[in-house]
Order: structure tokens, then C-alpha cells, then sequence
């Protein structure tokens, strides 16, 4: 973003001149302002990454600059997208901005996707001799996100036309399928010799999955759990999942829980819960 030596620069304009502009100058400034050096915001920068679920990810710099123990995979790059999307709304703006001028020099975004009528809202390129030419890239269309890790292309050219084309492919040829709200009631199930005799049981997410179209009709939904359950039951504890399958394979799986704690009954009320059982079987324990 052309920082001159000893210019004292806003924040705000380092962030922009790091998304927009792609600043490495930029970055440094940032690293060093944080954390005293280059190389110590490296070292926080990679146990920060572990911390927010990063799994293959080691940083050496705070620009990207070419070095082999820099190295972050695919998959935590869309990890890292969607953080910064869901924790980060205040900021988020700055990643579709088209350009941004410092110094008096103007320079546009390089994403691509923010000059086409898909109307992307971010996030960032990337390019290394080693890596070729990269994207992250992210649209939202009718309420739905998607978002795209693209690496590995030979010009900033073939990186815009297969991004464009990809996220089309997304739009078009799949589809985000909802199955239940977060915390939404999915069955009661029966308990055995607890202080409760049954519990709802719900997923602490949403429950949903993207497919393309022409599977969705060979999907299958169901919830596998030990029946009876057995207590003592903990809220925090998962008694169950619900499955999302293609014919027998499992696409998708979700934890289920209860909000309710149950205990066990006591020795002599565990008599005459067996002895009731043994006369008349599974009718004692309540079904809904």
C-alpha cells in the first residue's frame, strides 16, 4: 500500500490495505505493532490458529511470503473463512470493497468475483510461485452462503474464470436441504430405571446438509441411539445421532442431547420397577 518509513498510519488503513490492496507492508506494520516482531507474531499467529480449529496450518511470516514451513491446507482455509465471517460481522465489510486508494495511489481488489453480477462480498486472493494462483471467495444468494478455497491456477485470468464458473456450478446444481431448527424437539425417547421416565432429545445445531439435486431423493433420515437409555443421563453428554444417508453410506451426522438431567432410582424403587416389567413388560415405561 506504499507506508512510507516513520509515517504513522490509522489501523483502519492497514486493514484495508492489507484486504483490499494486499499490502505487505501492510501486514508487517500490524505483526510488529502486535506483537514486537515479525517472527513472535508468527509463532502467536500459529497457536492461534490451533486454538480456533486449525489443523494444518504453520505460519512463518505475516504476508505469505514464499517459505516451506508456511503452509496452511484447503480445508483450514475454509475453517479460517467462515470464523472470520461469524465472528468478525462488524469488520467483515472491508472484504467487499473494490478498491482503496493511500498515498494517493489507487489500487482495486483483486477478488475477481466482486466485478461480476454474482456479486461476491469477499474474501481474499493469494499467489506464490509454489501455490500458483489462489482464491477464497465467498457469494450469498436467496439466504444461502457459499463459499469457495481455490488454489493451484496459472494466471489471475484462469483463476477468475474457474471461480466464477464453480460458483455457479454451486448455485445451480446443488442444494441446502434444512431437516430441523437448532434445539428443535426430534423424538421423546423411553429411560429405564431412571427418575424420568422418557426425554426429548434435540441437536445443539442446526440440522442440514448440501447435496447436489439429483441425490436428494435418495436420502435417507434417521436417529440411532441405545434403547432403552440408560441412566444417569447428563445434558452436556450426547445420548444419540441423527443420520443423513445415501442408501447405506453416511453423509452426514449430527450429536443429539437432552436439556434434562436424570438420575437413578433407588434400590427398593428398582425392585418394583423390575418386578412391574416382569408383569407387564414394556407398557410401564411411557411412550409419546
Amino acid at each position: 500500500m506504499f507506508v512510507k518509513v516513520n509515517d504513522k498510519v490509522k489501523v483502519e488503513d492497514l486493514i484495508r490495505g492489507i484486504i483490499v490492496q494486499s499490502g505487505n507492508d501492510a501486514c508487517i506494520v500490524l505483526a510488529e505493532g502486535l506483537s514486537g516482531s515479525e517472527e513472535l507474531f508468527s509463532e502467536e499467529l500459529t497457536e492461534l490458529g490451533k486454538e480456533i480449529g486449525l489443523k494444518n496450518s504453520f505460519f512463518t511470516n505475516s504476508t505469505g511470503w514464499p517459505d516451506p514451513q508456511h503452509l496452511m491446507t484447503l480445508d483450514d482455509l475454509l475453517t479460517l473463512s467462515i470464523k472470520t465471517i461469524e465472528d468478525f460481522p462488524e469488520l467483515y465489510h472491508y472484504y467487499s470493497e473494490k478498491e482503496f486508494t493511500y498515498s494517493g495511489i489507487k489500487q482495486l481488489n483483486r477478488n475477481p468475483l466482486l466485478f461480476t453480477e454474482l456479486n461476491s462480498d469477499g474474501l481474499k486472493t493469494g499467489h506464490t510461485s509454489l501455490g500458483g494462483y489462489g482464491l477464497v471467495a465467498t457469494v450469498m444468494k436467496n439466504k444461502r452462503r457459499l463459499i469457495l478455497v481455490l488454489n493451484g491456477l496459472n494466471s489471475s485470468k484462469n483463476r477468475a474464470r474457474e471461480a466464477e464458473r464453480l460458483i455457479r456450478i454451486g448455485f445451480n446444481q446443488y442444494e441446502n436441504l434444512k431437516i430441523a431448527d437448532k434445539n428443535e424437539k426430534l423424538k421423546t425417547l423411553n429411560v429405564w430405571g431412571g427418575d424420568k421416565k422418557s426425554v426429548d432429545i434435540f441437536s445443539k445445531e442446526e440440522i442440514s446438509i448440501t447435496v447436489p439435486k439429483r441425490i436428494k431423493k435418495n436420502l435417507s433420515y434417521s436417529i440411532k441411539y441405545q434403547s432403552p437409555i440408560i441412566p444417569p443421563i447428563n445434558s452436556d453428554e450426547p445420548i444419540g445421532e441423527f443420520l443423513i444417508k445415501k442408501n447405506k453410506e453416511i453423509l452426514k451426522k449430527f450429536e443429539l442431547y437432552t436439556n434434562e438431567n436424570v438420575g437413578k432410582i433407588n434400590f427398593f424403587q428398582k425392585i418394583i420397577h423390575n418386578f412391574k416389567y416382569l408383569l407387564f413388560g414394556e407398557s410401564l415405561i411411557s411412550k409419546k
